[in-house]
């Protein structure tokens, strides 16, 4: 029997030109309280360190992680 390469990357999530769909909502979120409170840069430049914070909170968990603790805070 021959080995059957299993594909690693199908559940990934879409991209969104340099980020991920889950990384994005944290840029826009900032980026349109930056634009509703009228500061549009400052909104930019935390929205990119959010992402970066998300980042690094998305890649020291496992898979699925922050999906996980979303659905049991809403259960609870």
């Amino acid at each position: 029997m021959e080995p059957v390469a299993i594909p690693q990357s199908i559940d990934d999530p879409i991209h969104i030109l340099l980020w991920s769909a889950d990384e994005i909502v944290p840029f826009m979120v900032c980026m349109l309280t930056g634009m509703l409170i009228e500061q549009f840069i400052p909104g930019l430049a935390i929205g990119f360190i959010a992402v970066k914070f998300y980042r690094r909170f998305r890649d020291n968990r496992p898979d699925g992680h922050t999906g996980y603790r979303a659905s049991k805070k809403i259960s609870t």
